[in-house]
């Protein structure tokens, strides 16, 4: 989120009078935030601006679990904090503010809502970039239209764990419906075994690293 600061260290930081911004204040040329108490607060984002820096981007990170008992285990919180901290390392400039962006559903569930929710904030600007562990992660079918798509309005697509995650899209049809399962487990019994190449990304629970 962006800080809030006192008057004082605002001041401080642009080098300026408190008394200044006061008087900035009372003439539109700052924004404030007024405190419950009626105290004046400084955006950190506002200072940049006074100071002429650019703006601090917002970072959306998605991460996904397939079952609400891996929610439960804190499974897509260490996915958010993993791919955080990667791109910590990776992208500059630094970021301003991270929105999470969780789902509980398979990579082919249509019912996944984190894609869609992400539109909206990426049309209006509000974000410029959305990382995620793989892409599996994000669509199990499709990357290269979801990428696309963000792109057309100036949002890119980090994947830092590599390529694709590593659930057979057998595993996939199972996650997606789970009152399936001894269904598809006989049928899968009679069917010739295939294995589709995995790579990159942990499986549907773990951060990947």
């Amino acid at each position: 989120m962006d800080r809030l600061l006192p008057v004082e260290r605002a001041a401080k930081m642009l080098r300026a009078h408190p008394k200044t911004l006061r008087h900035w204040d009372e003439h539109g040329k700052v924004r404030v935030v007024r405190t419950p108490g009626g105290k004046r607060r400084i955006p950190e984002s506002e200072i940049r601006r006074l100071r002429g820096e650019a703006p601090l981007a917002t970072r959306a990170v998605y991460g996904r679990v397939a079952s609400r008992d891996q929610k439960a285990r804190g499974d897509p919180q260490r996915q958010v904090a993993h791919v955080r901290a990667a791109m910590e390392q990776a992208v500059e400039p630094p970021f301003a503010e991270v929105m999470p962006i969780i789902d509980v559903a398979s990579g082919l569930s249509e019912r996944r809502t984190g894609p869609l929710r992400l539109m909206s904030p990426a049309r209006g600007g509000r974000i410029t970039d959305l990382a995620s562990t793989c892409k599996d992660r994000l669509t199990r079918l499709g990357f290269g239209y979801l990428e696309q798509s963000f792109a057309g309005y100036g949002v890119g697509i980090h994947v830092v764990d590599g390529g694709d995650d590593t659930k057979s899209l057998q595993e996939e049809l199972v996650d997606d419906d789970p009152h399936r399962h001894q269904l598809l487990r006989k049928a899968l019994r009679t069917a010739p075994s295939s294995q589709g190449e995995r790579s990159g990304c942990e499986g549907e629970g773990g951060g990947g690293g």
